[in-house]
């Protein structure tokens, strides 16, 4: 059995907030207010508000905070820290635009839709803001005004059409949204042009049985095949022989920066070992975000930074990174030392996550994609969808010719895998001999 600290992982560690979010907050200065109107969603009379300036957003954090804590099972992702950390670190410094329409009951928060405005390819996108990365649906609506404007999802459709009346943008893009959805619904029907796409979300869910705590573990580890259970236990059981092996939840600011410029160095070492790449593990500003998110002290009841690695004699062995609020640990990077490869370091951090989770209520969320190492250990999937869609002619023509290049790639697709694999042999070697023939040079 491994020595795991998470025991006494703190919920809200003190840290350091990003010094130009502390200065901007405690500004005495008044902010203001930006285009304002009231809607009607069923019986409910409500007001609304589009924030374009970053001292008014700054000004609502406590009422967004409120308003994540009333929300159905928020996301770290969706949270003011998170939210106003991507737009000074990532889209700030580019230039982007910022967009965020907040719905009012009663003068309190009920909504809220946050947007970047960005260009690409000479034209305007609305995108989530965030670290501009993977985050999921940013969109926050509380429990009780979904309860009151029914359940046909006729508060989205409000939100839709003030987002595709108001937003100064050629093309929408409203990403990962939870599948079959009311939400998703709505945005499925727009009769605008568009174009979507749905990927599968692995999540563990120790709650499918009626057990809890250590319970819920041996339930879920006896659920997965025997062959995987005994050469995982095996695996731990040889690392352990050979030194202290513990599991550490990282809380100081400074230790939590070392293990993220370690734990993304590895990571990208790893994916151009596998020619494989993303958009963002790479990029300065990630790195810079990570670290403000794993410095910023989380203000009571919000969702957290985690920083979890695993050690052997104090040395590094995997470490991984994610957020952990109400309901879940979203598990964003994990990575290995190659050195241990031998004994499947990251998987025995995987179980120790898992069992962490288990024992605390929570639901383990391997986010999006369908790996081969997500589907072996996910309960059920939660598919999401992206959907882009065109609020004027020239996002209309971006959609258009993104249309013909996804279906271009499909077909060199389809046939690259009818070529017979003897003729690929051939090609490879005969490329091979091409490259491997020496030069002459004009002296020969």
């Amino acid at each position: 059995m491994l020595i795991d600290n998470a025991r006494s992982f703190a919920p809200h560690t003190p840290g350091v907030a990003p010094a130009d979010a502390c200065a901007l907050l405690s500004a005495d200065r008044p902010a203001p207010i930006g285009m304002t109107g009231t809607a009607q969603c069923g019986d409910v009379a409500l007001s609304w508000e589009v924030i374009t300036d970053p001292e008014r957003f700054a000004a609502i954090r406590d009422e967004w905070d409120g308003l994540w804590l009333r929300a159905d099972s928020p996301r770290g992702s969706q949270q003011f820290d998170w939210l106003w950390t991507g737009w000074s670190i990532c889209a700030k410094p580019r230039g982007f635009g910022l967009w965020v329409l907040v719905l009012r009951r009663n003068g309190q928060a009920v909504a809220g839709w946050p947007f970047m405005i960005r260009p690409r390819g000479g034209i305007r996108v609305a995108d989530s803001l965030g670290s501009q990365a993977t985050e999921f649906d940013p969109l926050l609506v509380t429990a009780d005004l979904a309860a009151a404007c029914g359940p046909h999802g006729n508060v989205d459709a409000l939100l839709w059409d003030l987002a595709a009346e108001h937003l100064p943008a050629d093309l929408v893009c409203a990403a990962f949204v939870r599948a079959g959805s009311a939400r998703d619904r709505v945005l499925a029907q727009s009769e605008r042009t568009r174009q979507s796409e749905t990927l599968p979300s692995p999540v563990v869910d120790f709650n499918a049985s009626d057990k809890t705590g250590t319970a819920a573990w041996d339930v879920y580890w006896a659920s997965r095949p025997k062959g995987m259970r005994r050469s995982n236990e095996r695996r731990t059981r040889r690392l352990n022989d050979d030194g202290v092996v513990v599991i550490r939840w990282l809380t100081d600011p400074h230790e939590r920066t070392a293990m993220i410029d370690r734990i993304l160095s590895a990571k990208i070492q790893w994916m151009a070992a596998r020619n494989l790449r993303n958009h963002f593990i790479a990029r300065p500003d990630y790195r810079d975000f990570l670290v403000a998110m794993a410095c910023a002290e989380p203000s009571p009841g919000m969702a957290r930074f985690a920083v979890q690695v695993l050690e052997r004699d104090g040395r590094f062995i995997a470490g991984k990174l994610g957020t952990i609020d109400n309901t879940r640990f979203e598990s964003f990077i994990s990575t290995y030392d190659p050195a241990f490869d031998p004994f499947s370091p990251g998987t025995i951090l995987q179980i120790e996550s898992l069992r962490w989770c288990a024992e605390n209520g929570l639901e383990y969320d391997m986010r999006i994609g369908a790996e081969a190492y997500k589907l072996q250990w996910a309960t059920r999937d939660d598919p999401v969808t992206t959907h882009w869609i065109a609020l004027s002619a020239k996002g209309a023509l971006f959609i258009r010719a993104r249309r013909g290049l996804h279906a271009w790639h499909a077909r060199r697709a389809q046939l690259r895998a009818a070529i017979p694999d003897s003729w690929r042999t051939r090609w490879r070697s005969a490329r091979a001999a091409l490259r491997s023939k020496p030069e002459v040079s004009a002296a020969d």
